[in-house]
């Protein structure tokens, strides 16, 4: 079964719904069934991994981007000023070199945005949509992990579900059918509001964090079966809250809980990959223009 990355809400593999649910902390991605009558797919959970890839930065082989030849390093320091949010100049941040730098270092605005706790910041990287590769997304996947931190900004401990996971669970006429009622379940934190049918275990294993409902009727391997309970005990682990992760989280994800909990300096680390791409001018161009906001 292929799985949803970037914890996708309404993610269609293979013909089967993935719904994911994240719990104070990275997703955890719940497979179902087509359809009622076809073999149930055990809830799976995704693994305590960055809520996003790390950036690919000076270090891993990029071209060099005549955009940023000769860009001096107090340039530099404007345009990672302007990413982070700190600088709120608008012609700067929709200037070619700006948008190269934020196309090298996703990351950094995606940082700037969950500082600001806005996902201004995610409209200068591309769509993704050249090509038709719409999956590669670094504007969307920038926008659910402002998303996931905003939500965790409330400090509830419990699971829930974003804004833009709604989004994406509506655009699917798969599992726009159920994206309300999962929604109001997960708000509400009762089981029993979760949509009978084909998503009915996978939201309740979301939002009870209950390893019972990780295996359902039929053929479910012991092999799925343990992995979404192990996973599952990841993702209750996180309800720690924000202030844990940043201590003991994986590394890009101590950054973005530093930054939701506003300390100035959270996304210092991604500020000097920034610096060292844009000084040594390997800062791809974008590959395509982000619309204006």
């Amino acid at each position: 079964m292929k799985s949803c990355t970037a914890s996708l809400f309404g993610c269609v593999a293979r013909g089967a719904v993935l719904i994911g649910v994240l719990s104070a902390g990275p997703a955890a991605t719940l497979a179902q069934p087509q359809t009622e009558a076809s073999t149930p797919v055990a809830p799976t959970a995704m693994p305590t991994a960055p809520l996003t890839p790390p950036a690919q930065g000076a270090g891993s082989g990029v071209k060099v981007n005549s955009l940023l030849a000769g860009v001096s390093a107090a340039t530099c320091e404007k345009n990672i000023a302007v990413l982070t949010g700190k600088n709120t100049d608008q012609a700067l941040l929709k200037s070619a070199d700006v948008q190269a730098l934020a196309s090298a270092v996703p990351d950094l605005p995606t940082c700037g945005a969950i500082a600001a706790d806005s996902d201004a910041l995610c409209k200068i990287l591309p769509t993704g949509e050249a090509g038709g590769k719409k999956k590669d997304d670094p504007r969307q996947s920038c926008r659910k992990t402002w998303a996931q931190f905003h939500e965790l900004r409330k400090e509830t401990g419990k699971p829930f579900v974003t804004e833009v996971q709604l989004e994406d669970c509506r655009a699917s006429k798969d599992s726009k059918p159920y994206c309300d009622a999962i929604a109001e379940a997960f708000r509400t934190g009762d089981p029993d509001k979760c949509p009978h049918g084909p998503v009915e275990l996978m939201c309740k294993a979301g939002v009870t964090l209950d390893p019972s409902f990780c295996r359902g009727p039929g053929t479910t391997t012991d092999d799925e079966v343990k992995r979404c309970r192990e996973d599952l005990d990841k993702t209750r682990a996180l309800t720690k809250g924000l202030k844990v992760m940043a201590e003991s989280g994986q590394p890009l994800d101590r950054q973005f809980a530093a930054a939701a909990l506003g300390k100035p300096d959270a996304c210092a680390p991604l500020a000097a990959e920034a610096m060292s791409a844009c000084t040594n001018g390997t800062a791809k161009a974008p590959a395509k223009a982000p619309a204006k906001p």
